[in-house]
């Protein structure tokens, strides 16, 4: 028996493209861009500007970047999981088309 049938795999690959889709438009976008870029350079220049042996806030800093870090890989992956429901699809109808001919 199979853990998940076919309408719910369609279901979930349909809905993996759609987060794809959206993923790729916030990932695009200009203003996103310029935040991860301006957010980065601001973590850097704190951490440029540290005192020696201010380890609360270099691990501030750390952690500040590791969030940002976590929240961009978030729409990479779903860009990822969007593409491998393309190609599952593509798959599924390069299979269908092949039992039609013969």
């Amino acid at each position: 028996m199979k853990a998940v049938d076919n309408s719910e795999a369609i279901n979930r690959a349909q809905d993996d493209i759609v987060r794809a889709q959206q993923a790729k438009q916030v990932t695009s976008n200009p203003l996103v861009k310029g935040y991860f870029i301006q957010t980065k350079g601001d973590l850097l220049e704190r951490f440029t500007n540290v005192k020696h042996g201010n380890t609360d806030e270099l691990n501030q800093i750390h952690l500040e970047l590791q969030a940002l870090d976590r929240f961009q890989s978030h729409f990479f992956n779903a860009i990822a999981r969007g593409k491998t429901a393309e190609n599952w699809f593509q798959r599924l109808a390069n299979q269908t088309k092949a039992a039609l001919k013969r």
